[in-house]
C-alpha cells in the first residue's frame, strides 16, 4: 500500500509539473492558451513587441545581481536577471514580452519592489534605497502609476484604520466609546471603498483594477442564533460562499498574481472544516464555478490533491480526497493538461486506494 501511495503521489507531481512548466515556457508565438489574452480582456495601453524595463534605485551599490520574479499559481520563478550598474541602474530586457501579471524585483540587498506588467512592457521606475515605494517615480506605465498612487493614497487610510481598531479592542463591546470608534472606522472603510470604486470607474480594464478588485474580501455578516449569540458556523459559510464574488474568472492574468493562490488557500485551508467530506464538498462547489474557465480549473484541480497528499497531510483519510479528485476531475475529458498514460495510471491506483478507505466494511 505504501509503495502504491508513493507512486500515486509521484504521478500527481508529474501532472502538476507538466502544467506549471508549460506556463513558464509559453511565448507570444505559441498556441498555448496561456499566451493569448483572455476573451474580452483589453489592456489600457498599447502592446509592445518586447520587454524593456529600466529601474534606477538611487543609493544602491553597483555590481550585484537583481532578479525579476514572476508568479504562476502558487509558484515563483525567475523571469530575468541583470547586473546593477552605476547609480543603481538596472535594465531587464527580452526580445519577447513576458506574460502579463504581478512581478517583483529582488535587489542585491534583498529588499524588493513590485510592479504590474501587462501589454505595455517598455517603461521605467526610479526610486531610492530605503524608501522604495514612497519615493517611486513611474514613467511610461499607467498600470504602475495606478499601483504606486494607490499605495500612497491607501496607506494613510489603512494606518488610521489600524489605530482605531486597536483602540476599539480595548473598549467594552457595545459601550459608547466602542460605538463612537465604530463610526470612525466605518468612515475610513467608506473612504477605502470609494478609492477602489474610482479605479473601477476610471480604469475598468486595467490589470491593476482587476488585481485590486479580486483582492477584496466579502463583508463579514453577523447571523445570529435564536438566543442572540453569533452563529459562527453560518458566518464562516456565508463568508466562504462569497469569497470569490470579486474574481473575474475570464481573466487569466490574475493567476499570475498572488491573489488567486492566497484566496484558494484561505478558502480550502482556513474556511473549510479539515475533514475529507467538507473538503470534497467545498472543492466541488469551487470547481463548478470554473468548469468553463480552463486555466482556473487546471490550477484548482491540481492544487487540491497536492495540498492533501496521503502520508503528509495532517487530516485523517486524506486518501478519500485523492480518490474523489482522480475519479471526478483527473479524467481524459477534464484533465486536458495531462498525459493520458499518467491519467490511466492514476485511475488504477485510485481504484486500489478506494478499497481501503476509512469507513468501508471489510470483505
Amino acid at each position: 500500500m505504501l509503495k502504491n501511495m508513493t507512486r500515486f503521489i509521484t504521478l500527481l507531481f508529474c501532472c502538476f509539473s507538466f502544467w506549471w512548466v508549460s506556463c513558464q515556457n509559453t511565448t507570444p508565438g505559441s498556441t498555448s492558451s496561456t499566451s493569448l489574452p483572455p476573451s474580452g480582456i483589453r489592456s489600457i495601453e498599447p502592446a509592445t513587441p518586447d520587454m524593456r524595463i529600466e529601474i534606477i534605485v538611487e543609493g544602491l551599490p553597483a555590481g550585484g545581481t537583481a532578479k525579476l520574479i514572476g508568479i504562476s499559481g502558487d509558484q515563483n520563478y525567475i523571469a530575468d536577471t541583470c547586473v546593477v550598474v552605476d547609480n543603481g541602474r538596472m535594465l531587464f530586457e527580452k526580445p519577447e514580452p513576458l506574460l502579463a501579471g504581478f512581478y517583483y524585483v529582488i535587489l542585491p540587498d534583498f529588499s524588493n519592489l513590485q510592479m504590474i506588467i501587462d501589454a505595455n512592457q517598455r517603461f521605467s521606475l526610479k526610486t531610492t534605497v530605503g524608501n522604495l515605494a514612497r519615493t517611486m517615480q513611474v514613467t511610461g506605465s499607467k498600470e504602475n502609476e495606478l499601483y504606486y498612487k494607490n499605495i500612497a493614497d491607501q496607506g494613510p487610510i489603512d494606518s488610521q484604520l489600524k489605530g482605531l481598531t486597536q483602540q476599539q479592542r480595548a473598549k467594552p463591546k457595545g459601550g459608547p466609546e466602542y460605538k463612537a470608534l465604530q463610526v470612525q472606522i466605518d468612515s475610513f472603510i467608506g473612504l477605502r471603498k470609494a478609492l477602489l470604486q474610482s479605479y473601477v470607474t476610471d480604469y475598468p480594464d486595467a490589470l491593476f483594477t482587476k488585481f485590486k478588485i479580486s483582492g477584496q474580501n466579502p463583508d463579514l455578516a453577523e447571523p445570529l442564533n435564536e438566543d442572540g449569540t453569533l452563529n459562527i458556523a453560518l458566518q464562516t459559510y456565508m463568508y466562504r460562499t462569497h469569497l470569490w464574488d470579486n474574481v473575474d474568472f475570464t481573466d487569466d492574468r490574475l493567476l499570475r498574481t498572488p491573489i488567486i493562490n492566497n484566496k484558494l488557500t484561505k478558502y480550502i485551508k482556513e474556511l473549510t472544516v479539515q475533514r475529507p467530506d467538507s473538503i470534497i464538498a467545498a472543492t466541488d462547489l469551487l470547481l463548478a464555478k470554473v468548469m468553463n474557465h480552463k486555466e482556473y480549473f487546471k490550477f484548482f484541480a491540481n492544487y487540491i490533491p497536492l495540498a492533501y497528499r496521503p502520508g503528509e497531510s495532517t487530516i485523517m483519510d486524506a486518501e478519500a480526497v485523492q480518490v474523489h479528485m482522480v475519479k471526478n476531475y483527473f479524467t481524459p475529458e477534464k484533465a486536458f493538461w495531462s498525459d493520458s498514460a499518467d491519467l490511466a495510471a492514476l485511475a488504477r491506483q485510485a481504484s486500489e486506494m478506494e478499497n481501503s478507505l476509512i469507513g468501508l466494511k471489510g470483505s
